[in-house]
């Protein structure tokens, strides 16, 4: 049995934040499991198309030194090493897209990070990557990317960003979908399988 991890309350927004301004958000390590190099070269692709949204990549690890160097010249990305977890939810909220996991790793194919469940309960319009494992969890919640592919990323950030209604359509889509991941709603069919076992 595979039991989601969904998302605890406080990364529900109490609020819509009417300043959204199609900003992008990132946060977890920088491992080969998540695939930051691949977001760092999608945000270089957007900008030399002379889309500048912002992005804030919040995280550090091993592939943190390559990632800082691919922005190298990039006005529009922030980075920020740590954010305490409970400023989390906020900070996340504050934004309108978030990026889940983008790498071809063995590992990075086969798992549905949290921060998905978390981004899709913070009302965040969500892209990942389109593997068999977040495909049958998410359903139509999130976007979907080819793994490990810059340009396909930079492709699906200028659709949401170029078209608001995509993009609250996405955003509605990934709030409705993350009411799946409630805790009751995790807890009652957990409880039930032991039930039966």
């Amino acid at each position: 049995m595979v039991i989601p991890v969904g998302a605890t309350e406080e990364c529900v927004p109490n609020k819509h934040d009417n300043t959204r301004d199609a900003s992008i958000v990132f946060y977890g390590l920088h491992t080969p499991v998540h695939g930051v190099p691949v977001i760092a070269k999608a945000a270089r692709i957007l900008a030399d198309r002379g889309m500048a949204s912002r992005f804030m990549l919040i995280g550090k690890g091993q592939d943190y030194d390559e990632v800082r160097s691919l922005c190298e010249g990039l006005n529009n990305v922030e980075f920020r090493e740590w954010v305490e977890p409970e400023e989390l939810p906020q900070v996340v909220t504050s934004h309108d897209i978030a990026l889940g996991i983008f790498s071809s790793t063995p590992k990075g194919l086969h798992v549905v990070p949290n921060k998905v469940y978390q981004s899709m309960a913070a009302e965040c319009a969500v892209i990942t990557s389109d593997i068999p494992p977040q495909r049958r969890a998410l359903g139509n919640g999130v976007v979907y990317v080819a793994p490990n592919n810059p340009r396909a990323l930079a492709d699906a950030i200028t659709s949401l960003i170029s078209s608001y209604n995509i993009l609250v359509r996405k955003q509605s889509d990934a709030a409705r979908s993350a009411q799946r991941f409630t805790s009751d709603i995790i807890t009652r069919e957990l409880s039930q399988w032991i039930k039966e076992h």
